[in-house]
């Protein structure tokens, strides 16, 4: 797995740290709000959390998406995190970074996107 070590001085690194234990941004609009009831119909949260989010606190097998938005990278460093690639990631992610865990779910188009612009609201 890769990973980004980013250097900061203290203050902005405290700051950093006490953004990551709040819960998830809510009271999207558009595409986004659309995206966050979306994702309640679909089985992300067997296997992903998402703090503060009712119904997403018991998946731990995938990574927890509560501040995905705000991440520079996704499947575990292999992508940056854009709203293209993580569209490519949920459409089929073992054509990005085969034997991965992350199951390909057959999802159209249309509710990929609303899944991305949710996500990328994470922040």
């Amino acid at each position: 797995m890769n990973f980004i070590v980013v250097a900061q001085p203290r203050a902005e690194f405290d700051a950093w740290v006490k953004n990551q234990q709040q819960p998830a941004a809510t009271g999207q609009t558009g595409l986004a709000a659309e995206g966050a009831q979306t994702i309640l119909t679909q089985a992300c949260a067997g296997c992903h959390m998402i703090n503060g989010v009712q119904g997403y606190n018991i998946g731990k097998v995938g990574p927890n998406l509560t501040h995905i938005g705000s991440r520079q990278y996704i499947a575990a460093g292999t992508l940056a995190n854009t709203p293209e690639n993580l569209a490519r990631w949920i459409h089929n992610p073992q054509d990005v970074k085969p034997d991965n865990k992350m199951p390909t779910l057959g999802l159209d188009d249309d509710t990929i996107n609303k899944l991305v612009a949710y996500l990328e609201s994470l922040k």
